[in-house]
């Protein structure tokens, strides 16, 4: 009996694996790994807080209707990560308590309201749940989980750019994988220096949002926000602080329709052709 392979049989295979090695489960690093729902781009740096530097490192995918990211931070001390761990529950707590202030202005930026946080286990791990409402609407607009491991932190967030798809966003946390339960831990059996590093830690959480926003904005890059009135570029009219979007592309990514020349720019004021 022999096999026929048609040209339509081999597209067909070729798009499979192509598929599976697209979207399939994404190495955050050797602690976590989880499936984005398209291709991912990646955000990378160094940066200097205070006297230590930290390395933080974001993974995203946005769509026309939803975004889905996932943060990491942590700190360096010659070149190398820190994996200082809190020497009990409470003070992993507490680590907790802060990671959720410092996430409650960065997303009002973005235009969710804080509504609660829950503490939950995620694979055996403490982990908390925040949920937001989309501040136009009242609706559901986002929900972030927060996972402290082997003194990394992590911020997996999925939220809507104009629809909210519950099933979408439980496919996302579901898919998160962590490694070795051996070699990924929470607390120390000691105290192993964490106190010295404890501010600093929380520092760095509370601006690491921050820090690639404004790199963002800096390049003028999609992703980016921009708090200045902006004018047009063709007949130089100040363009309104409350703007209604025409396109998807300005509900996704900002900026706005001259009222008076109807020119299109973008978030930061140019004309775009």
């Amino acid at each position: 009996m022999k096999l026929h392979i048609t040209f339509r049989y081999c597209l067909f295979i070729l798009f499979i694996f192509y598929s599976l090695f697209t979207f399939g489960q994404t190495p955050i690093d050797g602690n976590i790994s989880i499936k984005f729902p398209g291709q991912v781009k990646t955000f990378e740096d160094v940066d200097s807080i205070t006297s230590v530097k930290a390395r933080l490192k974001a993974l995203y995918f946005n769509s026309e209707k939803e975004s889905y990211i996932v943060f990491k931070t942590t700190l360096l001390k010659d070149g190398q990560e820190l994996t200082s761990l809190p020497a009990d529950r409470a003070a992993l707590a507490d680590i907790y308590q802060h990671q959720i202030e410092g996430q409650i202005v960065p997303m009002r930026k973005k235009g969710f309201a804080f509504v609660d946080s829950t503490q939950i286990k995620v694979k055996g791990y403490v982990a908390y749940k925040l949920k937001y409402l989309d501040v136009k609407s009242g609706s559901q607009g986002a929900e972030s989980l927060l996972l402290f491991l082997n003194g990394a932190r992590y911020i997996i967030t999925y939220s809507k750019v104009t629809t909210y798809n519950e099933r979408n966003k439980d496919d996302f946390f579901n898919s998160l994988q962590i490694g070795d339960p051996k070699a990924i831990k929470q607390i120390a059996n000691s105290d192993d220096g964490l106190s010295v590093f404890n501010f600093i830690l929380t520092a760095v959480i509370v601006l690491s949002l921050f820090i690639f926003f404004k790199r963002a904005s800096k390049k003028q890059s999609p992703l980016g926000m921009n708090f200045k009135r902006v004018y047009c570029p063709v007949c130089g009219t100040k363009q309104p602080i409350i703007r209604m979007p025409e396109s998807i592309s300005q509900t996704m990514i900002g900026g706005t329709t001259c009222p008076k020349c109807h020119a299109n720019l973008d978030k930061y004021g140019n004309l775009i052709s």
